[in-house]
């Protein structure tokens, strides 16, 4: 019984090891981030422009390869409110092929 018990609490504190990457929010960033944390987070290389209350990131903490582009927007009162993702450009037909 006492083994068990032992078991158990071991494999409850892995899993509390690894529930803020299971939790992560999208791309890496987390809802409330600051400007200076995400920076920090990312790298000042990885900062394209300073538009103010958006920064514009070649990359992210956790990159999807579609992506080229990851806007992040905050909020004075809230930090990170806000983050969207483009692409390269997709050369089409007048059809969208």
């Amino acid at each position: 019984m006492k083994r068990t018990a032992l078991e158990a609490v071991r494999i409850i504190g892995v899993l509390l090891l690894f529930v803020g990457t299971c939790l992560a929010g999208p791309f890496g960033f987390e809802y409330g981030m600051t400007k200076t944390q995400v920076i920090k987070l990312v790298g000042k290389d990885a900062v394209k422009a300073d538009l103010g209350d958006m920064l514009e990131l070649k990359t992210a903490p956790k990159p999807h390869g579609l992506f080229e582009l990851y806007h992040i927007i905050f909020s004075p009162e809230r930090g990170l409110i806000k983050i969207f993702a483009s692409s390269r450009t997709i050369s089409t037909s007048q059809y969208g092929d």
